[in-house]
């Protein structure tokens, strides 16, 4: 299978990372050991993933015989976790600006979406945005996304609305894509 161009965006992702620090979710403990395998492997091309490159990558499932979720959360340089139905819900790295979901799910839930999204919009120090990648299966999910995405800007409107501050929801909209 042909990553480069999926890794290609990854890398323009990472170049935005303002914390250096991202999560990756898979469908599968398969799957997430396959993209430790492959983004080690296109990290090697420092010359064409010049942000990649730069990152330590770790790894979570429950067959690991060392989890290194541990690693991940002391970590302060450029860093990623990849993991499996963990840190979707009820997990808070606030240094966390980049999720990236690395195969399609099947289906999303709007409450384990929305809690995705979530992961990268936590307060932490001088960040302004989160970045988060959907991968979806058919143009349904792609709108159903988009739905939720319409959504969450609402919800900060009725947040902003009761701060009484400026609110810009294209620039929103653009911060979260």
């Amino acid at each position: 299978q042909d990553y480069g161009p999926f890794i290609e965006k990854i890398d323009n992702l990472l170049a935005e990372s303002q914390t250096n620090c991202v999560i990756a979710w898979c469908s599968s403990i398969k799957s997430a050991n396959n993209w430790k395998k492959v983004l080690g492997r296109h990290q090697t091309d420092k010359d064409k993933y010049k942000f990649l490159s730069k990152y330590k990558i770790y790894i979570t499932h429950t067959e690991l015989e060392k989890d290194e979720m541990g690693e991940f959360d002391n970590c302060k340089e450029h860093c990623m976790l990849i993991c499996v139905g963990r840190c979707k819900e009820g997990y808070d790295n606030p240094r966390i600006d980049v999720g990236l979901n690395l195969d399609a799910t099947g289906s999303t839930d709007e409450n384990v979406f929305i809690q995705k999204v979530g992961r990268t919009l936590r307060l932490y120090d001088k960040k302004i945005k989160g970045i988060y990648m959907e991968s979806f299966t058919t143009m349904k999910e792609g709108d159903k996304v988009s739905d939720i995405l319409s959504r969450i800007l609402s919800y900060y409107n009725l947040i902003d609305d009761v701060e009484n501050k400026e609110f810009d929801e294209d620039a929103l909209y653009d911060n979260l894509t």
